[in-house]
């Protein structure tokens, strides 16, 4: 498998620990979207990363796509997300909103870092902010034990954690040690972690 995108995007470093947990090998090609996707196109018509491509030649696009993928492609007893029941809604709860949390990071940061100087607006930048920081205390409230759903790593781990290591890089203002003690928690134990220790973004 060939994972297009580079760990700075928090969906590409989703799968890309996931392929690693799961102990499926595959090649990395840190290609970035910006400021030009021209060598995504033939990929992804949108141009956006992370893309899967398989070893048949078949190409998936959007990471929770990939996630699916993959976790069928090992089976139910391996899998990163239960099939179904309460254990999988419990997992998808925690990655969901882990998601509109990080979307709303994403959203400020490209407010504030991407515009022209003297375009960007304060008012929908602390819009987002609040919003993920709406997140973050909703997210802490989920007690790792010794994680976040029991005593193996799932998805609903893999995801907050990728958060909250992308926060501590691109914004720590947001995450000051010690605010959110269960967050600090799990961030702390996905680091022991050789998949996410060998994925830490290159700014």
């Amino acid at each position: 498998m060939i994972l297009v995108g580079r760990y700075r995007s928090p969906f590409a470093r989703r799968v890309a620990i996931t392929l690693r947990l799961l102990g499926i090998d595959y090649e990395h090609r840190p290609i970035k979207p910006w400021p030009s996707n021209e060598e995504l196109l033939p990929m992804n018509p949108m141009g956006r990363v992370p893309i899967l491509i398989l070893d048949d030649g078949e190409t998936l696009v959007e990471s929770g796509y990939m996630i699916e993928y993959l976790d069928d492609l090992v089976g139910p007893e391996r899998a990163l997300t239960p099939p179904s029941g309460p254990a999988r809604l419990e997992v998808q709860k925690i990655v969901h909103l882990t998601l509109g949390t990080q979307e709303k990071v994403i959203l400020a940061n490209h407010e504030r870092y991407r515009r022209p100087e003297g375009y960007s607006e304060q008012g929908w930048i602390d819009r987002c902010e609040a919003q993920a920081v709406a997140g973050l205390a909703e997210l802490d409230r989920f007690e790792p034990h010794p994680w976040l759903t029991g005593e193996t790593i799932s998805q609903a781990d893999i995801t907050l954690g990728v958060l909250c290591d992308h926060i501590r890089l691109t914004c720590p203002e947001m995450i000051p040690e010690g605010r959110y003690p269960n967050l600090d928690k799990l961030a702390a134990a996905c680091r022991e972690l050789p998949a996410f220790a060998e994925t830490v973004p290159d700014f």
